[in-house]
């Protein structure tokens, strides 16, 4: 039994810098230098990270919130659990943040509950997070989405609350609350999530996440470039790549009249030809990832000194998810940002986190950044393993 513990012991010691990079394992994010390796080499510790999730963000009508709670997240900020956390070698707490509460009320910000957190955190002996979620804005922000597009599902034609990430004013949006944030709160922060877009602020389209009270009414997996900043958008690539419309006809077997028709595809996506879902997903993709590297690059500005960490999210890379993650890791490792993935552990198959893993973990060693995994949100017997070896 004795040799079992060893073993299982040296697997993980192992894993620590092996499967999930220089500086991390599950949920770890940075790493501290230790002494040389035995052929001089520098060497990293993980750096372990948790969270808290505030409970009067929840809809506690659906499962998952129901889940978050009986998981602990709610309570990270307790005094017991603060400091059992630290003697388990957690470092640092991961908090939230979202334009919908932050400026619930026009043009006044309310920094109570977060410097609370911040408060308790910093007594503890731990280190402070921060992950801000501005995509979810207030209720009394154009509610008619006139002055400020959305996204817009193509399947239903209807709008998510969530802000698109072809309206220019997103980024101007981000741009002024993260110089607030940074003139309230940068002295405090010891780490920084650079949060893109999606539900959860990642490198990806919104996915129908229902447990938040400012989680969108409409919101399923989908195809969300329907909003008229979208078509836009679409309109001039396709103009751009093919000059005229009999080209782009000819090219999709289509018989559109104008650049000006709805070119946006039908659904389901295979109905269309070949060349159209190539052309719609290559923009698809680059328009996502083109809006991580300017939202990167704002947050960079703001806090220039500050380790930083990019949430991809997801496991896969589902078309509807519109990521590609060696391509965000790319953009990671140019503002020398950390990268962090959803890890795979509830997939319960060692086979295929390994592989899925080796995704980020494989760009990371090669464009020369960082990377770790977010916590699975609740470990059982069945999937613990992978979460481990994570």
């Amino acid at each position: 039994m004795e040799k079992r513990s060893a073993t299982r012991r040296r697997f993980l010691a192992e894993t620590a810098s092996l499967a999930i990079g220089a500086r991390g394992a599950a949920a770890c994010l940075t790493g501290a230098e230790t002494p040389p390796a035995s052929d001089g080499t520098a060497r990293r510790t993980p750096a372990f990270h948790s969270r808290h999730i505030p409970e009067p963000w929840l809809n506690f009508e659906t499962p998952t919130a129901r889940t978050v709670k009986r998981n602990g997240l709610c309570h990270t900020l307790d005094r017991d659990t603060l400091r059992r956390l630290k003697d388990h070698g957690v470092e640092l707490i991961e908090t939230r943040l979202t334009w919908w509460e932050l400026e619930a009320t026009r043009s006044r910000f309310d920094w109570s509950r977060v410097e609370q957190a911040f408060d308790r955190i910093e007594q503890a002996g731990l280190k402070v997070g921060l992950m801000c979620w501005l995509q979810h804005p207030p209720a009394w922000c154009d509610p008619d989405h006139t002055a400020h597009a959305r996204y817009r599902c193509l399947e239903h034609d209807q709008d998510s609350t969530i802000l698109s990430l072809w309206d220019p004013a997103t980024l101007k949006v981000y741009d002024r609350l993260l110089q607030a944030v940074s003139e309230r709160l940068g002295d405090r922060l010891s780490f920084v999530y650079a949060n893109a877009s999606g539900d959860y602020g990642e490198v990806c389209y919104p996915s129908g996440v229902k447990h938040y009270r400012f989680s969108p009414k409409h919101g399923h997996g989908g195809f969300w470039s329907g909003d008229r900043c979208a078509r836009a958008s679409y309109r001039a690539a396709l103009e751009k790549r093919y000059g005229t419309i009999a080209d782009l006809n000819t090219a999709w077997e289509t018989r559109f009249e104008d650049f000006g028709d709805d070119l946006m595809p039908r659904l389901p996506l295979p109905s269309n030809s070949l060349t159209c879902r190539r052309d719609y997903m290559t923009w698809y993709t680059e328009s996502l990832l083109s809006f991580t590297d300017q939202v990167c690059r704002v947050y960079r500005n703001h806090f220039p000194d500050t380790s930083m960490s990019l949430p991809i999210g997801f496991p896969n890379e589902r078309l509807q998810v519109g990521q590609i993650k060696s391509r965000a890791v790319k953009i990671a490792a140019k503002y020398g940002i950390t990268v962090r993935w959803t890890g795979c552990g509830f997939l319960r198959s060692f086979p295929a986190s390994n592989v899925l893993a080796r995704r980020v973990a494989s760009a990371a060693h090669f464009y020369g950044t960082n990377f770790g995994t977010e916590a699975a949100l609740v470990l059982e017997k069945e999937n613990a393993v992978n979460a481990l070896y994570e």
